[in-house]
Formats: C-alpha cells, structure tokens, sequence
C-alpha cells in the first residue's frame, strides 16, 4: 500500500511502479469492453519487474482442442497471445515486460505437475509452483476466484501439465487446490504478465478503495518543452509548448519533487495539472508550497499529458526539469 496523506486519508500520488506491493490492485487493459482490474502478487517471475494476475476469471476456455497438456501450441497459450495483442493498448503493451523460464517439474501440496516453459511470451497463465508462491501455499482460500458480478467460485487454468497423463492438466479448483482438469474441460482464464515498473510514471489513487490504483504511463510521443520562468514574488509563471503531437496531449501538468523523479526515493510534494486548450500557454507555480532552494532541495517539471477518463490508463511524457 502507498503512503497515505494526513489530511485526507487516501494514498499520495507516487511515482514510478516500484512503491506497488502484493495485495494492491491497478487497472490496465479492457477486456469485453471493461477496463481490467489486475492484482499485484509480488516480485515478477523471471526476478525482475511486477507479477500481476487478474482480479477476476475473465472467461472460460478450453485447455486445449486436442488431448495434450504441453503449454507450447495449446489453445490456452494462443488465448494468452491474443489478449496481448487485442486487449492492451500499444503504449500497455509497451509496459508489459516479455518472459522466457523453464518450470520444471513440481510436487505440490495435492498433486504432481511436470515441467513447462515459457518462451518470449507476455501474458501466460501461472504455474503451479507460481500459483503456491506467489499465493501461500498452506492458505488455499487466497487462490478462490470469482467472475466479476458472481458469488460462486470457479476452476480456473495454470499452465503446468499433471505429471501422471497427457490428457489432464494443472489448475485451481473452487476451493483454492491446485489440482489437474482435463484438458478439454472449459473453465476459467485468468492471465498473468510481469509489469515494467520503469514504465510507470504515476501511481495515483483511483478513491474507489485504498488499495486500488491508476497508472499514468510513460509515452515518449507526448513531450513538452519550457520556456523562461518569471517571477512575482512567491509566484512563478513557466510558459510551456507542447512538441509532441497535441491531439495527443490534453493535459499540461506541474510535478514538484524533493529529489529527482527517477530517484526511488522521492516524494511529490506538488503535483497540479490544468486542461491543455492549446499547444502552449503557462503553468504557475506557488513556492510557498516549498521550502528549500530551487534545483538543489526540490525540483520542478513540466509534463504534456493525457488524461482518460474512468478507470483508462493515462500517459505522459518525460518530465522536463524546469531551471
């Protein structure tokens, strides 16, 4: 969970993907013309980025048409292909890190899974080690899953064969066991990727619940630049222009930080954002907000942005320090 702000209660505005932790949940993607909510499980599966699966079972499919449980060709894989192609936005799948691993061959609390592998693939189902790690293993109930709207657990996939027939394979049932189906049984998909947190600029709280989040992705395509600052006291002026395409852009934002922004370690201290009506104009900023010197205790940027409504992942640019 990210830090909350004194005066109302809610999370700060952070940035970049790394202050997201196990449990919190971010919407990207649509899927049956809904945005897609996604939960954090922890660490990514290769060691590197942020593993999310779907909140919810978002259909049901067949493992495969035919009777074989190899993940490599399977119907189930190609249903995770097209969700990356058709459900993400191009500047989603940007975020999306690619992911090859071996799995091998795993005893789990109920049954026994042979060995899999996934092989440059952005979404995928979990294994059934993932699935006995990334949600503990002695708490079966962490696994339950539900289509949205529905009281009724499901069965939903992992992409482990059953060790003992080619015709059965991994998956969790209603009660949360990791268990085998057959592999022409249709039950529940619920993907899984490994998020980019270097893709992520903002995580901002969407007011629907503390532990749910919006994403402001990077795009390079929207970019800004700043102009001479002036002065009036504690009021500065920054006048901006937007060089990226401004259809694109539809907001122009002021982003205050005590460190710079990629530092990990930094705290926003202002953020402000006004509706872009044209490609340039000014931003101002109060410095009564903030204490120090200008470039060495706090810095300022700029930002071209664009702004979705809903539960729509935003984008913006870099941001572009103001001296």
């Amino acid at each position: 969970m990210l830090p909350v702000t004194a005066d109302s209660g809610m999370p700060e505005i952070m940035t970049g993907g790394n202050f997201l932790d196990p449990g919190d949940m971010v919407w990207l993607g649509n899927y049956d013309d809904s945005p897609v909510l996604w939960q954090v499980s922890g660490t990514g599966s290769t060691g590197s980025g942020k593993l999310l699966i779907s909140k919810y079972i978002l259909g049901n499919i067949k493992f495969n048409e035919e009777f074989s449980n190899a993940w490599k060709g399977s119907n189930a894989q190609a249903w995770c292909t097209a969700f990356y192609n058709e459900h993400f936005t191009s500047g989603e799948k940007a975020a999306v890190l690619k992911t090859t691993k071996t799995d091998p061959s795993y005893k789990g609390k109920y049954d026994f899974f042979g060995p899999s592998a996934l092989e440059d693939e952005y979404v995928f189902f979990l294994s059934a080690e993932e699935g006995e790690s990334y949600f503990p293993k002695n708490n079966d109930d962490s696994r339950i899953a539900y289509f949205k709207d529905e009281q009724a657990a499901s069965w939903w996939w992992l992409r482990s064969p059953y060790e003992p027939t080619d015709y059965v394979s991994g998956g969790v049932d209603d009660a949360g066991w990791i268990y085998h189906k057959g592999v022409v049984s249709s039950i529940g998909a619920r993907p899984a990727f490994n998020l980019d947190p270097g893709q992520v600029l903002f995580v901002s709280p969407t007011g629907e619940d503390p532990d749910i989040y919006k994403l402001t992705l990077l795009d390079e395509t929207l970019s800004a630049a700043a102009g001479e600052i002036t002065r009036n006291d504690a009021a500065v002026s920054i006048p901006y222009t937007i060089t990226g395409p401004a259809a694109a852009a539809n907001r122009i934002s002021l982003l205050v930080m005590d460190k710079e922004y990629r530092d990990s370690r930094g705290k926003v201290l202002v953020y402000e954002t006004q509706p872009l009506s044209e490609g340039s104009g000014i931003i101002s900023l109060d410095t009564n907000a903030v204490s120090g010197v200008w470039g060495l205790d706090y810095h300022v940027y700029i930002l071209a942005e664009q702004h979705n409504e809903g539960n729509q992942t935003n984008y913006a640019g870099k941001p572009v320090e103001v001296m």
